[in-house]
């Protein structure tokens, strides 16, 4: 869904720059952590697990350090 914006390098450099470990998680890394769930060595239960790279400790970013020119043409 977010595609069109996240594709944006100036807008991936704000989105990024609350993450302690500096990167957007990849598709594979929560995938990983879905398949780790399902071991029966897992001995997980009634609990959130944040595949984020530590997203979720920050502040999201604010729209106004958004560069509104990385927006022209991609919202509908």
């Amino acid at each position: 869904m977010a595609k069109a914006v996240l594709g944006v390098p100036e807008i991936m450099r704000v989105m990024t720059k609350e993450i302690p470990l500096g990167r957007a998680v990849k598709p594979e890394e929560v995938a990983a952590a879905a398949l780790w769930l399902c071991q029966s060595d897992a001995y997980v239960t009634g609990t959130v697990l944040e595949v984020d790279g530590g997203q979720h400790l920050r502040r999201p970013p604010w729209v106004d350090e958004m560069p509104a020119q990385a927006f022209v043409g991609r919202m509908p």
